[in-house]
């Protein structure tokens, strides 16, 4: 059986959000067969503008959120 890999998003930036507590334990509580690892943080993301994304593409750290969750094959 293919492992099924999640990544889990965490819609609070605060250090003390309880909400990144669970985000940390959820590996932990994994069943077999199943990963979880974070998202990497949006804290960077810039506020969204079509202009820029239409001259320069998606700012980098959109790009580094999307890679983990890019469809795979093999």
């Amino acid at each position: 059986m293919a492992t099924l890999n999640v990544v889990s998003i965490c819609g609070s930036l605060r250090k003390g959000s309880y909400n990144a507590i669970v985000q940390r334990l959820l590996p932990s509580l994994a069943p077999d067969g199943m990963t979880v690892k974070p998202a990497p943080s949006f804290a960077d993301f810039p506020l969204y503008n079509a202009d820029i994304q239409n001259s320069t593409g998606f700012p980098a750290p959109v790009n580094t959120l999307a890679t983990p969750s890019a469809p795979r094959t093999g």
